[in-house]
């Protein structure tokens, strides 16, 4: 049996260990692509400054090790500690920078990975399996012990009145009770001095049996007393707790003795599902449940249950123990992993929509518009004369310029429906399902004048001020076409309407 439970948690311990293992291949992943995307202007402007920072940033995770990034000529950019300190598992990602449809590669990011997360939780699930199988060891042998003593307490008695028997007194059957002389009288005196005998060895075995009793209790209390996890003995009647001991009092409040387990329930149906399972199984292992102590402060609680008899009584004894600190590691790590995904799909400089995340809605709004027979339309916009400003004004205001532009897109593809996406460098998108082309050449005009409205001056323009040029395309999707025949179709009137002059609207044909 030991070797069965030794075994069965040696495979749980290493499949937490795997598990947690792909956990932080995902993180290292999710984390090379960030940064990728992250780099790839800093890297293609050879801004140093930007790139450590970014390097210096990545410090704040404690499960990066090192991380190195390089030019594309393989010299080191920027390096977080030295790429010779050992790691759990490096990730490396290739930088490339889209400049119009060109994908450039400007680098590579190189970034180290520490398992000790993932060993601390191992370590973490260790540590609890050992209080499990100390907990089991010590209820075993209190088990043992009560077992023993149910046992040897009749062969006592047993072994007592065989004693009794072999001197002649108690249980000896007395002849010539009835005779009605004076054989019968002293038949009859030895039959009640035999009864008092008895009685008085009976009234002598109680109270040997009661002191028994107290010591038994007393020696239990003291073990499970001193115990280094948390028990609880709940009587069934009244769910009323009889007994807490020491680890239970300082995690659930001094005054725990009493109280009513309903209340130590922050949700009361966790309550409800606890006893469905034990009326089901017969038992409760590894309940997990928000719990309230006694001064209204909550914790989380790993819950097992067993029941059993004490003083003739059914009661439930409960061993708790406080996941608290793992829970909210679980939760801090959902957050990271949200954030993680969020950054994923975002344009790392003006906030919107990548390019990763572009494909994907397009694909999507494609079938489900094909599927439901609506138009769809997207919008290719283009700053005009961006690079001009770029080299006029330098590449900080071309960094401002472009979050400004992206932000007048938002305010006004503000529906549910549509997706504003950056495309590549100065090229912008949108994406916007149940809409007609009247009403995408609309919203491209609406862009025009609020780009325009932003006033940034823009001295290599003839407009004097920031503009941009929208191509439109929209149609209800069939068969015979594909999403990518409406991106092209909007890049065709994105062409007419520089060509035309810019800071205006074209329509694709239809």
């Amino acid at each position: 049996m030991a070797v069965v439970v030794v075994a069965a948690e040696t495979h749980r311990i290493w499949a937490l260990r795997i598990d947690r293992m792909a956990v932080l291949q995902q993180k290292a992943e999710r984390m090379a692509d960030v940064q990728a995307v992250a780099m790839s202007r800093l890297l293609f402007d050879y801004d140093r400054e930007g790139v450590a920072i970014l390097v210096k940033a990545m410090g704040g995770d404690p499960d990066i090790v090192w991380a190195t990034v390089m030019g594309e000529d393989g010299k080191i950019f920027g390096q977080l500690r030295d790429a010779q300190m050992p790691a759990a598992m490096q990730v490396d990602r290739m930088v490339f920078f889209r400049q119009g449809r060109e994908d450039i590669p400007v680098g590579t990011v190189r970034i180290g990975f520490s398992a000790e997360a993932a060993d601390r939780d191992v370590r973490h699930s260790v540590q609890l399996s050992l209080y499990g199988t100390v907990a089991m060891v010590l209820a075993l042998s209190i088990a043992i012990v009560w077992s023993v003593r149910r046992v040897t307490t009749p062969l006592r008695e047993v072994t007592h009145t065989l004693l009794q028997l072999a001197q002649g007194s108690q249980d000896v059957q007395f002849s010539g009770v009835d005779r009605p002389d004076d054989i019968g009288d002293i038949a009859r005196a030895a039959e009640v001095f035999r009864r008092h005998a008895r009685e008085a060895g009976q009234l002598g075995e109680e109270r040997a049996a009661a002191q028994a009793l107290r010591e038994s209790e007393e020696w239990l209390r003291v073990v499970v007393d001193n115990m280094p996890v948390p028990v609880v003995m709940i009587r069934r009647s009244d769910s009323r707790v009889l007994f807490a001991n020491r680890q239970a009092r300082a995690m659930c409040g001094q005054d725990f003795d009493g109280f009513f387990v309903g209340e130590f329930y922050a949700d009361p149906q966790d309550r409800m599902r606890l006893l469905a399972e034990l009326s089901q199984k017969g038992f409760v292992a590894h309940f997990e449940a928000l719990l309230r102590r006694v001064d209204g402060t909550t914790l989380w609680g790993m819950i097992s249950v067993v029941p059993t008899t004490f003083r003739g009584e059914p009661v439930l004894m409960a061993g708790i123990a406080d996941i608290s600190d793992r829970r909210r590691m679980e939760e801090e790590l959902r957050q990271a992993n949200r954030k993680l995904a969020a950054l994923a799909v975002t344009d790392g400089l003006t906030g919107v929509a990548n390019r990763r995340r572009f494909d994907e809605v397009v694909v999507s709004e494609w079938a489900r518009a094909r599927r439901e027979r609506h138009p769809l339309s997207i919008l290719m916009i283009d700053v005009d004369f961006f690079k001009k400003y770029n080299d006029e004004l330098g590449h900080l205001a071309g960094d401002d310029c472009l979050v400004r532009v992206a932000q007048a897109m938002q305010n006004k593809a503000r529906r549910p429906a549509d997706t504003v996406a950056r495309y590549g460098g100065e090229e912008f998108v949108i994406v916007a399902a149940n809409l007609d082309g009247q009403q995408a050449y609309t919203l491209g005009e609406e862009l025009c004048r609020a780009v325009a409205a932003l006033a940034l001056p823009h001295p290599a323009t003839p407009f004097g001020v920031v503009t941009v040029s929208v191509g439109v395309a929209s149609l209800v999707p069939v068969a015979a076409l594909s999403a990518d025949d409406l991106l092209r179709h909007a890049d065709e009137a994105l062409y007419c309407a520089k060509s035309n002059g810019r800071n205006r609207v074209e329509t694709a044909p239809a």
